[in-house]
């Protein structure tokens, strides 16, 4: 059976439910999952709400602001992040690089001298590895205490392996008197694109997903896209069905997209072999007592931990734990060929929450949910640029774009996924 529309998006994501809904007609939306969100999903256990790890909304955008607002009025709290990082027992509140006074006066003198040699030294260059991008902005004395051990432990490589092009927006970099002011405690100033953000009152981050898909017409859910036969622009899907198309607007991982390629050419399955990402195995963890920490969130860049950021859902949506209980969400970065023991990091985050002082040897876990992320994050090597611009550039010239934080194989947040799909349909439409 042969059928189709002028454009086909797969993954009904924010990305592809933003595509959908800005082009406004003509489309259909293919979606493996049986129900709508790609990672903007909420799942409920035993009275708790889980997210599929932390999805917390930023907005700077005006057009988001009022997309947002119209989709969904009265339905947000706006918070001011309140997040820490735990370092040697100690708390030290977001950004570590501007927050030096929570810790030992000899981590601060180190930090801080090392810091005003970097800044006195006013490089001029554009460096080529993250380590030289971190050296060159916070010093030694930083790199050591947090940017090293933390970033190796979420990408899993040595940062001379990877490239700084994503920390510009990401990565705070307070001025030479901000870091004084953070030594002395006197720090007022807010950093980083996150310093607020807006989460529902109740239903988990689902909602947001659902009111763009309940504009969105012709979503198949449930069903998987096979093959992408590109000379014939048309696809099949795991039901056997042939469905053709002008445009294909793909959301899904790029590797994944060119994997699905038939014929595939070498050049492109050379380039997609040599795309890295990690895996993260969020645990949703539920507990029968308050929370005692006011913090959203916490990151955790020391070996002893398994996991590298610990979230506190009840400090970001009361409605999301049963009265009187408390919820983490855990994420724990993994090499996707691992061959991960689950109930081993199950045990280890256990006994690391304990470790870190936020579960008491009595404590009643009432519920402990897992979820693999397979996709979770890019790693930003120096092979990543060359081969995406090569995958995207054959794509395009048959009519695919691959789109979104996955689909362009990017480092990005949910504004800009909604953002993406905006882009993307207006770029079709004109």
């Amino acid at each position: 059976m042969q059928n189709g529309s002028k454009y086909i998006v797969i993954g009904a994501g924010l990305t592809g439910l933003s595509a959908a809904y800005h082009l406004g007609n003509n489309y259909t939306v293919i979606e493996k999952e049986n129900t709508v969100g790609g990672l903007c999903r909420t799942v409920q256990k035993n009275g708790f709400f889980f997210d599929y790890s932390g999805h917390l909304l930023h907005l700077s955008n005006e057009y988001t602001k009022k997309l947002v607002v119209s989709l969904l009025p009265h339905t947000f709290n706006k918070h001011f992040r309140r997040a820490h990082i735990y370092y040697r027992k100690h708390e030290v509140p977001f950004p570590f690089q501007a927050n030096l006074s929570a810790l030992p006066n000899d981590i601060k003198k180190e930090c801080l001298l090392e810091f005003i040699n970097a800044y006195c030294r006013k490089e001029v260059h554009n460096p080529k590895t993250f380590e030289d991008w971190v050296h060159q902005y916070f010093g030694t004395g930083l790199a050591k205490h947090f940017f090293i051990p933390y970033n190796t432990k979420l990408f899993g490589e040595s940062l001379n392996n990877l490239t700084p092009e994503w920390c510009e927006q990401y990565v705070p970099k307070p001025n030479l008197e901000e870091t004084i002011d953070g030594v002395l405690g006197n720090q007022t100033q807010d950093f980083g694109y996150n310093a607020s953000f807006l989460y529902p009152k109740e239903g988990g981050i689902q909602v947001l997903a659902d009111s763009l898909a309940e504009r969105v017409e012709n979503i198949k859910l449930g069903l998987s896209v096979r093959t992408v036969r590109w000379k014939q622009k048309e696809l099949v899907t795991d039901n056997d069905e042939t469905l053709t198309y002008e445009s294909l607007v793909s959301t899904i991982p790029l590797p994944e997209l060119a994997g699905m390629l038939n014929p595939i050419p070498h050049d492109i399955e050379d380039s997609r072999d040599q795309l890295k990402w990690r895996t993260v195995h969020c645990f949703n963890v539920g507990i029968r007592k308050a929370g005692s920490s006011k913090s959203h969130w916490a990151y955790y860049p020391e070996s002893d931990f398994v996991f590298y950021r610990v979230g506190f859902i009840h400090n970001i949506c009361e409605k999301s734990v049963p009265k009187g209980h408390s919820a983490y969400y855990i994420e724990i970065a993994c090499d996707p060929k691992e061959d991960v023991d689950i109930d081993n990091l199950r045990e280890r985050s256990i006994k690391d929450l304990k470790k870190a002082g936020m579960l008491d040897e009595n404590d009643e876990v009432v519920v402990m949910h897992h979820l693999s992320l397979p996709f979770a994050y890019v790693v930003y090597d120096h092979a990543r640029t060359a081969a995406v611009m090569k995958i995207k550039y054959f794509l395009e010239q048959h009519g695919i774009y691959s789109v979104g934080r996955y689909g362009e194989w990017k480092y990005s947040a949910m504004e800009t996924a909604i953002l993406d799909g905006k882009d993307i349909a207006e770029r079709l439409s004109s």
